[in-house]
């Protein structure tokens, strides 16, 4: 699976939408492209809380020379 379904999959169990989820991600990509940057290691992670459900994204970034 790959990152576009792994957060689309995500979003839907929280009842988002994937086809947003898909755009998000996209926009994300293209943040770090201008950047000069590479996504080198992602989690993103759940957990339901009594106020909600909370979600945990870490990203490690290469900043290219």
């Amino acid at each position: 699976m790959g990152k576009k379904e792994q957060v689309a999959s995500i979003l839907q169990m929280i009842g988002g939408n994937a086809d947003q989820a898909e755009k998000v991600v996209d926009e994300v990509d293209r943040f770090f492209d201008n950047l000069n940057a590479e996504i080198e290691d992602w989690k993103i992670s759940m957990e339901e809380f009594k106020d909600g459900t909370r979600i945990f994204a870490r990203v490690q970034v290469l900043i290219k020379k």
